[in-house]
């Protein structure tokens, strides 16, 4: 007894394995693999964990003679995530008949006949979110004098990133801008004229009650969407950060900084 794929299912996928053989080839798409396997059995007495079943192609046992074998058969096909995947390649199609032959006699054929047309998951970026401008209340140098970064809270402005996702998206996003040095995750303040000094803005993860600061060019998770829940919206919270050794040492002026947020799509 042996078995055959179809012509239009490529070679063997490295890594994938079932029951010691080959489980995974390749389809006409990049990173999309697939797995036939056959059981010669109604499908509810065939073993449900595809990592103990011999792939078909691997398939090779004498056949007894003369014995009466059953003609149950039932397929399982399964499509497999194997690397990052080419959604411009379109729809998968697997052209041909795989089989099971009884002693060079084909006794069943399998023909996938749908395609299935690949799309990324993704999100839309709200129209109010493409470009935030934050405006942070004015603020007096002896709003300083207790801590670096003041912590009332008429004196943040909290604001969001808002989109739309598909069901299933894992969503993370990466704030970066210049910071006043490195590893600080303060935005520095501008140099022109009629610009504060000794003073600069960091950013916390949250609305106003947050006190966990965001740190500046690294991937954060986000979370991930569900069917009941679609929408995101990204709370950040701005609050002034004072990098003078002392409120004394601040120069009074305009505070003007500007970030750049990265959103990703899993």
């Amino acid at each position: 007894m042996s078995g055959t794929h179809a012509g239009g299912i490529g070679a063997a996928v490295p890594g994938h394995t079932s029951n010691g053989f080959a489980s995974v080839f390749a389809t006409n798409v990049p990173g999309i693999g697939v797995s036939v396997f056959w059981c010669n059995q109604m499908l509810a007495n065939c073993n449900p964990n595809p990592t103990q079943i011999t792939p078909l192609p691997s398939l090779s046992w004498p056949v007894a003679a003369p014995t009466r074998y059953p003609l149950n058969t039932s397929w399982r096909v399964r499509l497999i995530k194997t690397d990052d995947i080419d959604v411009s390649a379109g729809v998968v199609t697997i052209g041909g008949s795989s089989a099971v032959s009884y002693n060079n006699l084909v006794v069943t054929t399998l023909s996938i006949t749908s395609s299935s047309q690949i799309t990324g998951l993704g999100c839309e970026m709200n129209a109010d979110s493409r470009s935030i401008d934050v405006r942070l209340p004015t603020i007096a140098k002896t709003d300083f004098d207790a801590s670096p970064i003041p912590r009332a809270n008429d004196k943040a402005k909290t604001f969001n990133i808002n989109l739309l996702c598909d069901s299933g998206v894992k969503v993370s996003y990466q704030v970066d801008g210049t910071q006043t040095s490195a590893g600080s995750n303060v935005l520095v303040n501008g140099s022109d004229e009629g610009m504060a000094s000794g003073v600069g803005v960091t950013l916390f993860k949250g609305d106003l009650s947050s006190t966990t600061q965001l740190q500046l060019g690294s991937k954060l998770v986000h979370g991930t969407t569900s069917l009941s829940s679609t929408r995101v919206k990204i709370p950040l919270t701005a609050r002034y950060f004072r990098t003078a050794a002392s409120p004394s040492a601040m120069g009074s002026g305009f505070v003007s900084t500007t970030a750049f947020f990265t959103l990703f799509y899993e």
